[in-house]
């Protein structure tokens, strides 16, 4: 069996991520105003209970994904008394999610 050459060069797979600062305390306790947490970039499957980086009235946020329709999310933040989301302005576009929190994980 002969087995291919190698060419000296290793390949790191290439993670697409993102880094983001928490503004506000709409995500507490999970996430906390100031904190640090990595995005992966929009494209993998979106399930409900998932914490995402959408763009909204050109400002990112970053909330949890309560429900999910075909094309469209609800979405709420973890402390329901500081949060602007779903309940204030309905079902967001799924094309609207920049990313997906892959750390810390909650």
């Amino acid at each position: 069996m002969k087995l291919p050459k190698f060419s000296g060069k290793l390949k790191r797979p290439k993670l697409p991520l993102s880094l983001w600062r928490v503004r506000g305390d709409s995500m507490l306790p999970s996430l906390k105003h100031g904190q640090l947490v990595v995005s992966t970039i929009s494209g993998r499957s979106l399930d409900v209970g998932d914490v995402v980086v959408f763009v909204h009235n050109k400002t990112a946020k970053i909330k949890r994904i309560a429900m999910l329709d075909d094309h469209k999310m609800y979405v709420l933040g973890d402390n329901g008394t500081s949060s602007s989301d779903s309940r204030q302005y309905g079902w967001f576009d799924r094309k609207l999610v920049t990313g997906k929190i892959v750390w810390p994980r909650n």
